[in-house]
């Protein structure tokens, strides 16, 4: 059994192949929890679920979701290539809440690992905003043209940039500027002054985009020790010269990631689960949404500390992690 709170990564199933995994989750959301949904229910992201997709946790598909109060087992039979997977809620945006944690299909023992790691480790990337995922899922299922939008729904309404990414549920506070709340002629953190090109629609919820020579949003990191926030950072220990496995998922809720490894090269072996031909790149990948990339770092470096960080594609201004 499990029971999750408003927490990342902390329910890490550790599965044989094959075998027959089992897991009870109780829907214990307090009362006033704003919710699009009456219930929570649990996907296994990358599961195909062949001969079981009655426990693939899709709400109103494959069941009805977990009411308040409720609980319900999934027990099906894991057939899936051993890799890298993750589960997470499927029933409104409670995942961005936190509801998910990694997922990882292990061989059976009488089968040789595919590559010579000594060592293995999940990076879990989050992008993390200061509401709940429900109070999204508000803004962004209205209509997308305004001209559809009625008294009762209102209009689709962008959520801006993250105030954080997440390594496994760890990470800083970044104060961002809203580009929503532009206005010409006026002065920018950076000192600069406004120009139409760096102002989007006067109303915050109509899409729009900056111009390809904006002036970016600027984010300002709360320091450590300061009275509003304390930063917390994921820390990896590798022995000097092993071979360690990086287990890369983005779960995130909007954000392409990218994730860099200082002085180090990594080696990919493994998209979705599935091992490709290996192909090295210097310091940095690429993680999309949902997408899930194993690596090979080799501690090849001199003895010290350095930074695993983590960007965003194609937003402008959002912090790093």
């Amino acid at each position: 059994a499990a029971v999750v709170t408003r927490t990342i990564h902390n329910l890490g199933l550790l599965p044989c192949n094959p075998c027959t995994a089992q897991v009870t989750v109780k829907n214990n959301l307090p009362d006033g929890w704003p919710s699009t949904a009456k219930g929570i229910s649990i996907h296994w992201h990358g599961f195909s679920l062949k001969g079981q997709p009655w426990m693939d946790g899709t709400k109103f598909v494959s069941q009805c979701p977990i009411a308040k109060g409720s609980s319900f087992t999934y027990k099906f039979q894991v057939n899936e290539m051993p890799g890298t997977y993750f589960w997470h809620d499927h029933s409104t945006l409670n995942r961005a809440d936190g509801l998910m944690g990694p997922l990882i299909v292990q061989p059976p023992a009488d089968v040789p690992p595919l590559d010579t790691a000594d060592a293995s480790a999940v990076l879990f990337l989050k992008d993390w905003w200061h509401f709940t995922g429900n109070a999204m899922a508000f803004r962004l299922n209205r209509p997308f043209d305004p001209t559809k939008a009625t008294g009762d729904t209102g209009a689709w309404c962008w959520v801006g940039l993250p105030k954080s990414l997440l390594i496994n549920g760890k990470g800083n506070y970044a104060d961002c500027e809203d580009v929503y709340k532009r206005e010409v002629n006026k002065t920018l953190p950076s000192g600069n002054v406004t120009a139409a090109k760096d102002v989007l629609s006067p109303n915050a919820c109509v899409a729009g985009q900056l111009g390809p020579t904006a002036e970016p949003s600027t984010c300002s990191v709360k320091a450590a020790g300061s009275s509003s926030c304390n930063p917390q950072r994921e820390v990896v220990t590798i022995k000097p010269g092993s071979t360690t496995r990086l287990r890369i998922i983005n779960a995130g809720t909007l954000v392409y990631m990218t994730v860099c490894f200082e002085k180090h090269n990594v080696t990919v072996v493994a998209l979705d689960a599935a091992p490709v031909e290996p192909k090295t790149f210097n310091e940095c990948v690429d993680v999309n949404t949902g997408q899930r990339v194993d690596v090979l770092l080799k501690a090849d470096q001199a003895v010290g500390s350095y930074w695993i960080s983590v960007g965003s594609q194609y937003r402008k201004g959002a912090p790093a992690g």
